[in-house]
């Protein structure tokens, strides 16, 4: 039987999403978990909306990846 840990707080999620090194325990669940994986991926949007909307001279587009909360239907 395999144990399961419980979606953390999304003040963890952040701290992942900016860069932070996460515990093994945390970083396995985020790896397997959909959701926290999307929320990560937003959470690394926004933080790169803000730092460009701080520092525009200073944005890698790189850095942030593209994100659409649902697919669009053309």
């Amino acid at each position: 039987m395999s144990r399961t840990i419980a979606c953390p707080e999304k003040s963890d999620l952040l701290a992942i999403a900016a860069g932070e090194v996460a515990s093994p325990p945390l970083r396995s669940h985020v790896d397997g978990c959909l959701s926290c994986r999307t929320t990560v991926r937003r959470l690394k949007v926004e933080i790169g909306c803000l730092r460009f909307s701080v520092a525009p001279e200073r944005w890698i587009p790189s850095t942030v990846l593209a994100w659409r909360a649902s697919p669009r239907a053309d």
